[in-house]
């Protein structure tokens, strides 16, 4: 078994991450997208003879959740235990014996891991299928030598749930190609190979960001090659180890053609020592499958190393890790600062040793040192304490998150031979029976999930982006939040140190039926908790563990995995298990596992009832507990379209405003949208439950979400920036028992002045006291405008000590000037109005006329307006018009225009350059078959293209090129559509 990753020294590692190549073999995975039904498959549907129907399954024509199925009908049934009476039997009439690919369909069931078991010659083999997600699409099980004797295909499941049966369908295989994939198989990992005519793909990263793999599972292999480092002359009095930080989800390693390891779990670190198999002169070969068949939940699954991988040569003798506890004095403003440090010794012989620690930030620098004698083949803890004073100690806040850092220097024989360096902070988390406290004051904070996703770059998300995501979320008043479901990006959290937001930390566990799962003990999970909960211990930004998101029949397993985190990985910080099911009448002190938790995570969706009958059920149980309301949503977005709001937020808010005060804090889902195949999702393949769409582009949500998450509840500005008179302005604070309440240190009320073209005319910044939930008003007055310039807008912005707005307050002081349509594209029915937006604009509409009537589009906050309903070949007269607070603009330049017949284009989302590829994301509907790009570098000089079937995102290799034009189009029930409008990418990489 693989151990889990340590800090090291940066100067005995070589990264391994960069270009590599990628292949997958024929056999070893499948893309849904281009399965296609051929002659020569044989097909099994429900209703078939050849299906034999044992137990009580209902026949149905009504695809729940409006899935999709095979044919006129599917079966369903609810099992109720692992009898093998439920099943569904498909016994197919094989023409002959031979190998043949075999395909499931189902349509949505409630079951997460629906059994499929194959019958064959050669055995049993079983798969289990999340029934919720990939509905209605030919599912590969794999490739088997089947005869026609004996071969059937069963439905079932192991556990209790709604299964669904539909259809199977046995594909023939060429044997001779069959047979040069195992041969290629073989060759994988083998240094002799010749990779050339491989992929290249980026580590860190995912086999998506190739247009033939957007929607692969299985398997895909991996080579890279590399020499050791000159300075690495030797490795005598030390070993190699080969480190990865996630590959998902299970890993096969080669080094040399020498088989490595094995690691289950894509989101947690893990390392091999490779001494006996690196080559210390010439070329290495290092080879990794990667899996990423386990489906779990409603995310996508990024198959791939999607972090980072470096080789570390170590001493023999070296520090492992740190684990730093520190407890604040709050009333006498010092901190005690207990650190472990774990040591190995793996040579031969005993070594006398000397620890030296050093823990520092900019104001202050302390030591702590040891001697000790370790003996052959040991490892030994060694404790070491002090005490910072009251000018030492900076206390980590969400507002201020100072930060320390501890540098651990391990010496023998007067030589430092180890060293390791991490950050941490001082903050003191405390929980009542109804409150929060962070460093002694009451908090009730607000937050966002973040799906670790983007359609470019998925789950192996730049630094340089994350900060950007960050940031963003922080600007929603993002605080505190159980982040998602699973191990997060080391990046992540040493962001999330930075810029101030509490996380509570989840193991990706989602369902207990799991198939990689064993009861009782769940070895696999307890693997996982140690290497995230060991690899993250010291980031301050953790306040607590979660061991698993909405899971069934928990109470055992959240029970003693609670009680495995506090006993043998970290005693230090709270401990809990995200729950769906604490508001049922069913649940009790003694049926569910909130009895042990520290804090009460509760998912609350609509289907459960109003959240405030919700809050009071779980209260009337467990009364001595707070909630964290760790998810809720009202509902998925209607669709992807940037204009999309949800105005009921502020009604449900209102249901913890000065009420239900125990719970300390909510975490909306989502701050992004996220790809995924779950039921229901557009067809562009993302989840629309975002702030911000999977593009990152905001909504009108992300202002809701922005003033909801204030801790005031308005900026008031009276007067006119013209007058003599200075402006008079007030903040009403938010009082203690309202939402989100916290005080405020250090803040300032930023006022930026803006004339006509967009330019700011005159700021001015006021510091403001120190705030706290219940006080009176703010009140101030605001400077004059000098120089005479009369400004259009004005933006009030509250700040936080990091620059950070927490409320923004826009007041206009003229109407727009009229608008431009910059183009009009004509559709089947539809006309689509393209324009830009002009300063001072805040939405946009169409007028235009329907036989005599007026009528008036609804607005936008978008670029474009599409006008539908509307009769091809008649001619319609339109007219943009801008609004803002002030009112209406002149409406534009009148335009004709007739829709005729042909499908408008796809929306054009985003456009970019990275990694030199250009990466196209748009729009997708139903019954698109493909997407044609033409591009170039001059408007009238578009002379390449690419057609793929790819849903929402398509990337094509650029080398050197910059200053892009690009056009697409779809196919749509055979008939192409309209080319989009032009658009550019400046030398930046941006869409213009």
């Amino acid at each position: 078994m693989p151990s889990a990753i340590g800090q090291t020294s940066s100067n005995d590692s070589l990264s391994l991450n960069g270009s590599w190549k990628f292949h997958t073999i024929y056999g070893q995975g499948s893309d849904y997208l281009r399965i296609d039904e051929q002659e020569g498959d044989i097909i099994l549907d429900n209703s078939s003879e050849k299906v034999e129907v044992k137990g009580n399954w209902t026949v149905s024509s009504v695809g729940d959740r409006e899935s999709g199925f095979y044919g006129k009908d599917y079966l369903k049934t609810y099992i109720t235990s692992s009898d093998e009476s439920q099943r569904v039997v498909f016994s197919p009439d094989l023409p002959q014996s031979g190998d043949y690919e075999v395909f499931v369909r189902f349509p949505f069931g409630i079951h997460l891991s629906a059994k499929v078991s194959l019958h064959h010659d050669g055995g049993i083999d079983d798969q289990y299928f999340s029934q919720r997600a990939l509905c209605d699409e030919w599912l590969s099980m794999g490739i088997f030598q089947l005869s026609p004797e004996g071969v059937s295909l069963t439905v079932s499941a192991d556990s209790p749930g709604q299964v669904t049966a539909d259809a199977v369908m046995f594909r023939p295989v060429d044997s001779a190609k069959l047979q040069e994939a195992k041969k290629e198989l073989q060759m994988a990992y083998s240094p002799s190979l010749d990779d050339q005519s491989w992929n290249d793909l980026k580590v860190p990263g995912h086999w998506g960001m190739l247009n033939e793999y957007s929607n692969y599972t299985g398997k895909g292999w991996y080579r890279k090659s590399f020499r050791l480092p000159s300075s690495w002359k030797s490795l005598k009095g030390h070993k190699a180890l080969l480190k990865f930080e996630g590959v998902y989800h299970v890993a096969k390693v080669y080094l040399n053609g020498e088989y490595i390891g094995q690691h289950r779990g894509g989101f947690t670190p893990f390392e091999f020592e490779v001494s006996d198999e690196l080559l210390a002169k010439g070329e290495n070969l290092l080879a990794v499958e990667a899996d990423n068949n386990p489906l779990v939940g409603a995310t996508w699954n990024w198959g791939g190393i999607i972090r980072e991988v470096y080789l570390v040569r170590s001493p023999e003798v070296r520090i492992l890790r740190h684990q730093v506890q520190a407890s604040p004095d709050l009333d006498q403003h010092t901190a005690s600062i207990r650190w472990m440090v774990e040591l190995e010794n793996a040579s031969s012989v005993p070594k006398d040793l000397k620890l030296v620690s050093s823990i520092w930030n900019e104001q202050s620098r302390v030591q702590g040192h040891a001697e000790l004698t370790l003996a052959p083949s040991d490892s030994q803890q060694v404790f070491l304490e002090l005490t910072l004073n009251a000018d030492q100690l900076k206390l980590w806040h969400f507002d201020e998150p100072n930060l320390y850092t501890i540098e651990s220097k391990l010496m023998a024989a007067g030589k430092e031979i180890s060293t390791i360096t991490e950050r941490f902070g001082i903050r003191k988390i405390s929980l009542t029976d109804s409150s929060l406290l962070l460093n002694g004051e009451p908090v009730r904070l607000a937050g966002l999930n973040r799906v670790s996703d983007h359609r470019y770059y998925g789950s192996s998300e730049p630094a340089d982006f994350l900060r950007e995501d960050l940031l963003k979320m922080k600007e929603l008043g993002v605080n505190f939040t159980r982040i998602m479901h699973g191990t997060q990006n080391r990046k992540l959290l040493e962001l999330c140190d930075e810029l101030g937001i509490m996380v509570i930390e989840e193991v990706n566990v989602r369902d207990l039926e799991n198939y990689e799962f064993t009861a009782p003990e769940y070895p696999l999970v307890r693997q996982w908790l140690k290497e995230m909960i060991q690899r993250d211990i010291n980031h301050p930004s953790i306040v607590g563990w979660s061991v698993g998101n909405e899971l069934a029949d928990h109470y055992d397993y959240a029970r003693d995995m609670m009680a495995y985190v506090k006993s043998s990985l970290d005693s230090s910080r709270l401990v809990s298990c995200v729950s769906n099911t604490g508001w049922r009448e069913d649940a009790t002190r003694e049926t569910d596992p909130n009895t042990f938790v520290d804090i009460i995570l509760h998912n609350h969706y609509p289907f459960q009832g109003e959240l405030d009958g919700v809050l009071k059920r779980i209260r009337s149980v467990w009364p001595e507990k707070p909630v964290f309301i760790s998810e809720f949503g009202l509902d998925r977005l209607a669709t992807a379209s940037r204009d999309e709001d949800i105005p009921e937020l502020d009604a449900y808010i209102q249901q913890i405003r000065k009420q239900n005060t125990f719970v300390i804090g909510a975490s909306q889902w989502t701050y992004n949208d996220y790809r995924s195949t779950y039921i229901g999702t557009d067809q562009e393949e993302n989840r629309t439950w975002g702030a911000v769409n999977a593009w990152r582009q905001k909504r009108p949500l992300y202002q809701r979400i922005q003033r909801l998450n204030s801790p005031v509840n308005d900026i008031r500005i009276k007067g006119q920036p013209g007058e003599a008179s200075p402006l008079k302005l007030e903040i009403p604070i938010k009082s203690p028992d309202d939402y989100p309440a916290y005080a405020m240190r250090n803040y300032s009320l930023e006022l930026n002045y803006y004339g006509p073209s967009g330019n700011i005319i005159h700021q001015e910044i006021q510091e403001l006291p120190d705030l706290h939930p219940g006080d009176a008003d703010w009140q101030g007055s605001a400077e004059a405008v000098e120089g005479g310039q009369t400004p259009i807008r004005l933006v009030a912005n509250l700040r936080s000590p990091m620059g950070i707005i927490r409320y923004q307050k826009i007041l206009d002081y003229s109407a727009p000037s009229a608008p431009v349509i910059s183009s009009i594209i004509p559709g089947n029915g539809q006309l689509r109005v393209l324009f830009e937006k002009q300063f001072g604009a805040s939405q946009h509409y169409i007028h235009y006329k329907v036989n005599g009537k007026s009528m008036k589009s609804a607005p936008s906050y978008d670029t474009y307006i599409d006008l539908k309903d509307l009769e091809n070949g008649q001619s319609y007269d339109l007219k943009l018009i801008a609004v803002n607070g002030q009112g209406e603009s002149p409406a534009s330049a009148l335009m004709a225009a007739s829709p005729d017949g042909k499908p408008l284009p796809p929306v054009l989302w985003k456009g970019m350059i990275a990694d030199g590829k250009l990466i196209i994301g748009y729009s997708g509907e139903v019954n698109d078959e493909s997407y044609t790009l033409r591009y170039g570098n001059s408007p009238d000089q578009l002379d390449q293209e690419i057609t793929e079937i790819t849903r929402g995102m398509m990337v094509v290799d650029l080398p050197n090129q910059r200053g892009l034009y690009y056009q697409l189009r779809r196919k749509v029930a055979g008939q192409e559509s309209h080319w989009s409008a032009l658009q550019q990418i400046d030398p930046r990489g941006e869409g213009k």
